[in-house]
């Protein structure tokens, strides 16, 4: 997925280069689901260069920063999912919350999720008026080894 849209409200904005965890360290990402239990799991192309706001960031007299991890954190990897698109749309959304920081904190502006026609579209909260909604593309999608199933149908 490639993140084509990034955008905040005029009290919370989010400006390019962007200033937000998730649009940060998940500017393009390859989304794995894995087996029969359907875990997804993450992998960043924004790993190894870019920082964010470390945990324990708030005090402004001490600036912390962490690199962007490369893939997902064991408290967030294999977020398991039912073998059906609510399923899986609900284990990425839990893997994207969990995936900075590694479940020790979860990305609060991502609080809800829609795929639909090769979009995925994550915001804070369901609405016409989130305060934060990221929008990616879904630039390629590959096959499993086995025969491929219908979990995809409808979402490209």
């Amino acid at each position: 997925m490639q993140l084509v849209e990034a955008s905040g409200s005029a009290t919370a904005p989010v400006t390019l280069p962007v200033n937000h965890e998730v649009a940060t360290c998940l500017t393009s990402v390859k989304v794995t689901i894995e087996g029969t239990g359907c875990k997804v799991s993450l992998e960043s192309a924004s790993a190894g260069s870019v920082f964010v706001d470390a945990i324990w960031a708030s005090n402004s007299n001490y600036k912390q920063f962490q690199e962007c991890p490369a893939t997902s954190a064991d408290a967030a990897k294999g977020a398991a999912a039912t073998a059906d698109a609510a399923g899986v749309t609900a284990a990425l959304l839990t893997s994207i919350k969990k995936f900075v920081y590694g479940g020790a904190k979860d990305s609060q502006d991502a609080g809800w999720i829609s795929i639909t026609n090769g979009v995925v579209t994550v915001q804070d909260a369901q609405g016409s008026s989130p305060v934060y909604k990221f929008v990616y593309a879904i630039t390629q999608v590959g096959q499993r080894r086995s025969p491929p199933t219908t979990l995809w149908a409808g979402w490209l």
